[in-house]
């Protein structure tokens, strides 16, 4: 079980490296080498860790001394090769400090394996419900028999226990096919006039400043956007991605993290608040940085 509940974890580990190396580590990520992934457990560290990633660097560095930064930067880097074929899908991790290791790297939440495997609840076997006893009543005028005998596992009085009414005279089966039938034809009418009124809005399309789901077929839509620019939806990025006007006390980052990104067109910058793609010529988005707050992010007014 335990060794099923590891493989879970790869690749969970590997599924969010795929959205991991498009986000702000893309860098480090989109073309893993093992020297770029020994830079951005620097640059991690640097940026400073919790107390369970610090366990987690610990574990796989082997920390001897005071100078960790020092040590990652000295660390041997073929130690970084298997985690950048895991990453690849080339080929899998034996340990799991390496694994825990490749968590922290793409910002997988659920970290470290012990955290995993305890979210993952137990299933349970369904129990079978226990039916009441039941005495057999019979509704024809026939002479009943001078006891009835009680259905039960155990002596209990005749007025707690449910009685069950023995019908002579039972539905047509005609009759409870036609009512099944009649339920089946009333579901597919429903789904038929949900579908055709009310039809899924499976796609999305960037209006102005922020995008909208759309349904995917819709014909004004494609003309008034292109249907180049309608888009699978994703709900993330419909509820936070939106375009703003940034000023010098705007807040660009929270705990050392860039929380506003940019792209540039015709010499204008443009500003979003979730990173990815520019919505309109779908070019990458970078990072802010100081550097471009400095040189190109106006004063407040």
């Amino acid at each position: 079980m335990k060794k099923e509940a590891l493989e879970r974890y790869k690749e969970a580990i590997k599924d969010h490296y795929d959205v991991a190396k498009h986000l702000e580590n893309s860098d480090y990520l989109i073309n893993p080498s093992p020297a770029k992934l020994r830079n951005l457990c620097c640059l991690l560290f640097e940026q400073g860790l919790n107390d369970t990633d610090n366990g987690i660097f610990k574990n796989f560095f082997g920390f001897d001394g005071q100078d960790k930064l020092g040590q990652i930067k000295k660390f041997d880097i073929d130690k970084f090769r298997p985690i950048r074929s895991f990453f690849l899908r080339q080929s899998g991790l034996k340990d799991l400090e390496s694994t825990n290791l490749a968590a922290v790297l793409v910002d997988y939440k659920l970290r470290p394996f012990i955290r995993f495997k305890e979210m993952e609840l137990p299933t349970e076997e369904p129990t079978e419900p226990v039916k009441p006893p039941y005495i057999v009543v019979n509704t024809k005028n026939e002479e009943l028999p001078n006891e009835v005998v009680a259905k039960s596992d155990s002596e209990s009085t005749e007025e707690n226990i449910p009685l069950k009414i023995e019908d002579k005279n039972p539905e047509p089966e005609g009759k409870l096919w036609l009512y099944i039938i009649t339920f089946i034809m009333f579901i597919l009418l429903a789904f038929a006039i949900k579908k055709q009124w009310f039809p899924e809005k499976n796609c999305m399309v960037w209006k102005g400043d922020h995008f909208e789901a759309v349904c995917c077929d819709d014909k004004s839509v494609e003309i008034i956007t292109g249907v180049e620019n309608i888009m699978p939806r994703n709900n993330e990025v419909i509820e936070n991605m939106r375009r703003i006007e940034v000023c010098d006390t705007t807040t660009f980052f929270k705990n050392g993290k860039a929380v506003i990104w940019y792209s540039k067109k015709g010499g204008k910058y443009e500003f979003y608040t979730y990173p990815g793609y520019d919505p309109v010529d779908r070019s990458p988005l970078d990072p802010i940085t100081p550097y471009m707050i400095n040189k190109h992010v106006p004063k407040c007014k």
